[in-house]
């Protein structure tokens, strides 16, 4: 479901439809329905669209993300920042710990 929908936001992109694209793009990043480690190039995606000027993207100049769907963006990118550190703090507690039973490991072996 997730890959067919995200073709159709190419397909529309393609197409020239960006609001629709963006409409989208916003509510794929919003459902989660794709892997969580595709959430970034989801956000990337959501770049050419946010940006006003014409940057030879084609998507020509005006404001296609209206602000409520900008939100809804950072709202992802923090939650995806969150997630990151969170992982980040129980990888080095993991990695104290087994440093820890290696070294007890290694003192009853002396």
């Amino acid at each position: 479901m997730f890959l067919g929908k995200y073709r159709e936001f190419h397909n529309m992109i393609k197409s020239e439809q960006f609001k629709k694209a963006a409409d989208l793009l916003v509510s794929l990043v919003e459902s989660n329905l794709g892997p969580p480690r595709f959430q970034i190039t989801l956000l990337l995606d959501s770049l050419p669209l946010i940006n006003d000027s014409d940057d030879g993207t084609g998507c020509g100049s005006g404001v296609v993300i209206n602000s409520n769907q900008t939100h809804a963006l950072l709202k992802a990118l923090e939650d995806m920042q969150n997630q990151k550190a969170f992982e980040k703090k129980v990888t080095h507690r993991k990695l104290k710990l087994f440093d820890w039973l290696l070294l007890q490991t290694w003192q009853h072996r002396f």
